[in-house]
């Protein structure tokens, strides 16, 4: 009976001890599993914190990042010259619309010389109208130069039209307003662009700097140059339209698709003024208006280069 009783009290603690034995080494598993596990994740965000950290000292290259276009092909903006048909290019566009799946938005008229606040609130305004929308939209608005780049945006595709200054100046006066270099030539007295700077080409596009505002200006004529060779990819000529409305079909199809096909059949036949003006004066506001039949000269050659190998609209 003693020996019955001694086998099963060893039994018993030999059970016991298993157990136990069982429990620590379940324990010490599991924390040496959890030590693991904390390791792998400790080295596991030191990995990641290196890396971002790598991120932060090295500032990828902009040939790395890939270079966002510059210009946006579905978003057009003309800011028409007065006198020098961007109405016609304006009624163009309304009626190209519908076959070309965009709409056109005239913008509220204001000034042409916008602060930086309000060149903002504009781009701001013109991009909720993008988002709105949609869809590819042409705006118009008589302006100066804007470049969208400057406040973070893409720039539309801009195009406009300008024609021979003294036809722009004697348009003026035949729509009734006055012209004070005119009537200062016609005294005979020393005479200057003045403040008709403000109507002629070179300010809308040489921009909103107000060194873009002084008559005659080397600076605001390299400047307007240059904005057109980066901003529109054409800029077309009112004494030849055949040529500019090629040089849009070509270089603007989004928007400008059959526009010659437009023109034959429907807008041809628009009568257009014949102004006249003595040589005697002329000469003098060629004179006068030095740079701006500079700038009028280098568009009709660029223009003539875009359309020299194009069929011919007749």
């Amino acid at each position: 009976m003693n020996m019955y009783f001694k086998v099963r009290c060893v039994l018993y603690y030999s059970c016991l001890l298993t157990i136990v034995a069982f429990i620590f080494v379940l324990n010490n598993t599991n924390e040496l599993e959890q030590f693991e596990i904390e390791t792998v994740t400790t080295f596991k965000y030191a990995s990641e914190y290196r890396t971002l950290a790598n991120q932060r000292l090295v500032t990828r290259s902009m040939a790395d990042l890939g270079q966002m276009d510059r210009i946006n092909k579905y978003f057009l903006f003309l800011n028409h010259v007065p006198n020098c048909g961007g109405e016609f290019l304006i009624m163009l566009l309304q009626q190209l619309g519908g076959l070309n799946n965009y709409r056109h938005v005239r913008l509220k008229r204001g000034a042409q010389i916008l602060t930086t606040y309000d060149q903002n609130e504009l781009i701001t305004s013109i991009y909720r109208k993008l988002r709105d929308e949609a869809i590819p939209l042409s705006f118009d608005r008589s302006i100066y130069f804007i470049n969208f780049t400057h406040y973070d945006k893409q720039s539309p595709t801009y195009v406009n039209i300008i024609r021979d200054p003294i036809e722009k100046l004697s348009s003026r006066t035949y729509f009734g307003k006055e012209s004070e270099l005119l009537k200062c030539i016609q005294m005979r007295t020393k005479c200057s662009i003045g403040d008709e700077i403000y109507d002629f080409n070179i300010p809308y596009f040489c921009g909103q700097h107000p060194k873009c505002r002084i008559g005659n200006s080397g600076w605001a004529l390299e400047m307007a140059k240059k904005n057109v060779e980066k901003f529109y990819p054409v800029v077309g000529i009112l004494e030849d339209l055949n040529s500019t409305l090629i040089a849009l079909e070509e270089h603007v199809p989004y928007f400008f698709k059959g526009v010659r096909q437009l023109y034959e059949k429907k807008l041809s036949g628009i009568p257009r003024i014949n102004l006249q003006m003595d040589f005697s004066t002329q000469n003098i506001l060629k004179r006068i208006l030095k740079t701006e039949y500079e700038f009028y000269e280098w568009i009709k050659a660029r223009l003539k280069r875009q359309t020299q190998y194009a069929g011919n609209l007749y």
